[in-house]
Parts: structure tokens; sequence; C-alpha cells
């Protein structure tokens, strides 16, 4: 299941590539990106998700229920490394 959403952020960034460079082909103003904003929101929330899972779930009779904390937190701070590596970084001038 992670793999399959990090496959479809990574198409809807890819796909957001294209549109850009089709727009600076044709001389056109790009318009703002909200896809930055989202997977920084999306990374910080699965990460806070996940450590709150882990710290609940860690006093739990069963041993593994608090690898569910894990996951998440490991689908969070996926997403803040894929967002430094493709935010918009300003240009010098």
């Amino acid at each position: 299941m992670p793999i399959a959403f990090f496959i479809l952020v990574g198409w809807i960034a890819y796909l957001d590539h294209q549109k850009k460079m089709a727009l600076i082909e044709k001389g056109l103003d790009l318009p703002p990106s909200r896809l930055f904003k989202a997977i920084l929101g999306l990374g910080i929330v699965f990460t806070a998700l996940g450590v709150v899972l882990f710290i609940a779930l860690l006093g739990n009779e069963n041993p593994g229920d608090h690898l569910a904390g894990l996951v998440f937190g490991a689908i969070g701070v996926g997403l803040l490394i894929f967002y430094s590596m493709i935010r918009e970084r300003p240009t010098p001038q």
C-alpha cells in the first residue's frame, strides 16, 4: 500500500512537471503550485500520526501492535524527504 501511494504521488509530480514545461514552451505564466504544500502537509500529518500511534501502542500487550505507528511514521518521513527533493527553490538573481 505505501509503495502504491508513493508511485501515485510521483506520477502526479511528473504530470505537473510536464504541464509546466508545456506552459513554458508556449511562453505563458506558470500558475502557483499547490502540490508542494499538499505533500508537505501530508508528510507532517503522517509523521505525527506515526509517532502518536507508536507511543500509544508501545505499552500494549501484543508486542507487534506498535509497528503500525512505524508504518505511518515511515510514510510521513518519506513524504518529507520527497518534498525536500522536489520543492521549488528560489533562483539566484
